[in-house]
């Protein structure tokens, strides 16, 4: 069984807030080379990395996130530039572009990542308007449902990245017979990363990446603590 690509979800958020540079720094210091991030955009079309449409939940602001100035907002949370300066040299980010931004953020998120960046969403036409601006960064579709017509479709993406719950050795089995990558979110406890493990998949993204590593045998930093 080969060891798949292990996905940091946000970071290392349990002692960091997610998507903060803290978090990402910490899950790339214990060894893990891959963290997955969240990016929308200003009012005027700075990306900046945030998982919700509203500052509510993780900052001290109120509101969309849509609705306030980059000024305001890099207050609250870190661009998507000073997340792409602050990677290490052996770093990976999977970047996930969320519906609903507008096409001069999508430019500008392209513009600013690097060949050590995949980028995801959950909109198709996200990712056909990202494979026109750069046609060499790496895409990936995600989807609610594996099994779900959504993840039938064609497009410029390489692989499917799909709700860990639907992904059975069937589909697993199908999406690679199409010359797609597999991959699951968000896979967190011992029986479910152990199910998935089992199944071959290319690609896990998790808020315990590593428990994650350590059951599939990868090699972590010292003193790497597992949650």
């Amino acid at each position: 069984m080969s060891t798949p690509i292990i996905v940091a979800h946000r970071g290392l958020h349990h002692e960091h807030p997610e998507n903060s540079l803290a978090a990402f720094a910490a899950a790339w210091e214990a060894g893990l080379e891959w963290c997955e991030c969240d990016v929308r955009g200003s009012i005027d079309d700075v990306p900046f990395v945030i998982h919700d449409e509203t500052l509510d939940r993780t900052t001290r602001g109120r509101g969309r996130v849509d609705a306030a100035s980059s000024d305001q907002l890099g207050r609250l949370v870190p661009t998507f530039q000073q997340l792409i300066e602050s990677m290490p040299s052996n770093a990976r980010l999977l970047v996930e572009i969320k519906p609903g931004v507008s096409p001069r953020t999508i430019a500008a998120t392209m513009e600013l990542c690097n060949g050590r960046c995949v980028v995801q969403s959950f909109d198709p036409r996200i990712l056909t308007a990202a494979a026109e601006i750069r046609s060499g960064i790496d895409l990936k579709l995600l989807v609610e449902d594996a099994r779900g017509p959504i993840a039938r479709q064609a497009g410029p993406w390489s692989g499917i990245n799909a709700a860990f719950k639907t992904m059975h050795p069937r589909i697993v089995e199908t999406l690679h017979a199409r010359k797609l990558a597999v991959g699951v979110w968000t896979v967190n406890s011992q029986a479910d990363i152990e199910r998935i493990l089992a199944l071959g998949v290319d690609t896990m993204i998790s808020d315990e990446p590593l428990r994650v590593a350590q059951l599939a045998g990868k090699r972590l930093a010292a003193g790497a603590k597992i949650g």
